[in-house]
């Protein structure tokens, strides 16, 4: 059984190791390649579990950066935050099993985010940068304490709950503008077949312009306004033809 000193020790080693190759990413220009966690010897001396949930992200974090239905915009943003969150995983064994950890609550609401961009998005978009912000504050900051994560997922949580509005908001205003395109179109499609069924009694060429260029646009109107119902069951639009 490993002593729990010399555990402590090598854990200790390993994320001092990791906080400086993080520290030296974090001045990386955005688009830099994700730095990978590769402990080497180290390893070795790691406990099984703690081998297991670094291998696991590391594979996770993989697949993301590959990902093609996510936007490649973010993908140097999500790369940014590779060691920071191996490194959280490191100082907690039960980080993965934690669906509420501060690391997790972030990656969650970055990539909800990201699913809402178009894949072609471009870095300039404020979603991107948010999200690349939240990724360098972490990156620059994090040592051994996740409130940082909680800092960062804050204003992405923030930027989340406006977009959610802005687009309720534009569904409302655009139901009533569908309903009004959908009645002014059954308006023209009724008139159409009124005029078609005047027309097919042959009425003189004049007649017939006059119906087809500027009466079918009379009866479309007073369909649209008036609609179908009336006292005396005689659609409005259809008194015009009478």
């Amino acid at each position: 059984m490993t002593d729990p000193a010399l555990l402590q020790a090598i854990l200790d080693q390993v994320t001092q190791w990791l906080t400086e190759r993080q520290l030296d990413a974090a001045h990386q220009p955005y688009g830099a390649a994700s730095a990978q966690v590769n402990l080497g010897e180290l390893s070795g001396l790691l406990p099984a579990s703690s081998n297991a949930s670094l291998e696991a992200l590391n594979l996770s974090f993989d697949a993301l950066l590959l990902d093609k239905t996510l936007c490649s915009a973010i993908k140097p943003s999500l790369g940014r935050l590779r060691l920071p969150v191996c490194k959280a995983a490191l100082l907690d064994g039960e980080f993965l099993a934690q669906a509420d950890h501060p690391a997790r609550r972030l990656l969650d609401v970055a990539l909800r985010l990201a699913a809402t961009l178009p894949l072609d998005e471009a870095s300039a978009h404020p979603v991107c940068v948010a999200i690349e912000e939240a990724a360098c504050r972490v990156q620059r900051n994090f040592a051994n304490d996740v409130v940082i994560f909680a800092d960062a997922a804050a204003p992405l949580e923030a930027l989340e709950k406006s977009r959610e509005a802005d687009a309720s908001a534009r569904a409302a205003a655009f139901g009533p503008l569908a309903e009004r395109e959908a009645r002014r179109e059954q308006a023209r499609s009724r008139a159409a077949r009124a005029i078609r069924a005047l027309c097919a009694a042959a009425p003189p060429a004049p007649v017939q312009i006059f119906l087809e260029r500027l009466w079918v646009r009379v009866l479309a109107a007073i369909h649209q306004t008036a609609g179908e119902k009336s006292a005396d069951g005689l659609p409005p639009w259809q008194r015009p033809i009478i």
